[in-house]
């Protein structure tokens, strides 16, 4: 089978861009052809089909007219319909599957596949199709007014607090929430969890056309990249320092108990957790190590007791469960969104923003290292089981056949 994938970015960015190279790898270990669409960007992997990228986008700069020029791209992109048409013309793929298109690459590329009559199947990273900000939170807290109406978002300016931004997305969503975009342009959408299908189907999205794939990790990999360290006193933060992570949270549970905090990761929120931390007197608690590559954070975790992921937000997958699972490490995750549907020890969630909770339960992993060792090889073996890449490929390529018989019939 010939697949063309796509997402705006071709690098490993965030979570939605680890999801797009493994489904890659997935698939071309099973013998298809994947032919990646993309943007280019100084980080991208190489690959022979990047002649076919439509040019790098960055909406926070330029003058006024260059970026009033790239919103109106980001409605309808002329550039990927015509290096994306030139693209299906040359390889004639058997479906196309998209992750994450939205303002860079938009929409446009929906209708050269309709045109040609090629099914489209498009993997759920977020809340966008609807929600304008993505995220279905905002201003600390869970935001579900898109659902009564997408001017809210506006309203409230739930996008970066911004009436400007907020006002831009809005637009975006209904514009093709109007035209019919992305139902009449996508086939089938594959959710990472059964949460995110539910919210879906909530705000009007066809059920008949949602199946759910978890996300893959493959634990032998993971563990043949690190060194067999036993685990430590500590308990580790992994990911993006922005407000719906619930960082906060973490930060207040350190004056209920003893322990030594290690965040990694980056982002806008950064500055202000540092001075909520100088501020609350648990400063020596806590050490920011910054962004640190995958691999050699893999290594650095091993030390820490267990990680924590204290979400405040609807959660739609939660790929750092499963990373520190596949190196043997418990985990104590948020009770929202996705998180208690990956995780596999209903005794570690807690209730999120309650710190006192969280404190609980961190607790009770550092107080037994017998418990800690027990819970991480019952995660491992929870990822082996239920989201190893060839269970991946087996629901993937079941969605695959049937959307291509649909196309045959019709």
């Amino acid at each position: 089978m010939k697949v063309v994938l796509i997402n705006k970015y071709y690098y490993r960015r965030r979570g939605g861009e680890t999801s797009f190279f493994d489904v890659k790898d997935i698939l071309e270990k099973n013998g298809h052809t994947v032919i990646p669409f993309s943007m280019h960007h100084p980080d991208n992997e190489e690959t022979p089909w990047s002649t076919y990228f439509v040019s790098h986008l960055e909406y926070t700069q330029g003058t006024l007219f260059s970026l009033i020029a790239k919103g109106l791209k980001s409605l309808y992109s002329l550039e990927a319909r015509s290096r994306f048409s030139k693209l299906i013309e040359e390889t004639r793929p058997d479906i196309v599957h998209i992750h994450n298109i939205y303002h860079h690459l938009s929409p446009s590329i929906l209708d050269v596949c309709r045109n040609k009559k090629i099914p489209v199947v498009q993997t759920v990273h977020d809340y966008k199709l609807v929600c304008p900000n993505y995220r279905l939170f905002a201003h600390g807290k869970v935001n579900e007014e898109c659902k009564k109406s997408l001017w809210r978002d506006f309203l409230h300016r739930t996008h970066k607090r911004s009436f400007i931004q907020s006002f831009a997305v809005c637009f975006e969503s209904w514009l093709h929430r109007v035209l019919g975009s992305w139902k009449k342009g996508v086939s089938h959408w594959i959710s990472p969890s059964y949460f995110v299908r539910n919210k879906l189907i909530e705000f009007g999205m066809p059920a008949d056309r949602i199946s759910v794939i978890h996300h893959s990790v493959n634990p032998l990999q993971q563990t043949e990249k690190v060194s067999n360290l036993q685990p430590k006193n500590g308990v580790a933060y992994i990911g993006a320092l922005s407000e719906e992570k619930g960082i906060e949270t973490l930060i207040e549970a350190l004056h209920y108990v003893d322990t030594t905090l290690h965040i990694y990761g980056d982002g806008p929120h950064r500055t202000f957790l540092e001075h909520l931390a100088n501020d609350s007197g648990v400063n020596d608690k806590i050490v920011f190590h910054g962004f640190i590559p995958r691999e050699r954070l893999l290594v650095e975790i091993q030390k820490h007791a267990c990680v924590v992921v204290p979400s405040r937000w609807y959660e739609v997958f939660g790929y750092v469960v499963l990373e520190s699972y596949a190196v043997r490490l418990p985990v104590i995750a948020a009770r929202i969104g996705a998180l208690p549907e990956v995780t596999c020890h209903s005794d570690l969630l807690f209730e999120p923003g309650n710190a006192y909770d969280l404190a609980q339960k961190i607790f009770f992993i550092l107080q037994s290292p017998e418990r800690c060792q027990e819970y991480g090889l019952q995660g491992k073996a929870h990822v082996e089981n239920f989201f190893s890449p060839d269970v991946y490929y087996l629901k993937l390529r079941d969605i695959y056949n049937k959307i291509l018989d649909k196309s045959f019939s019709s």
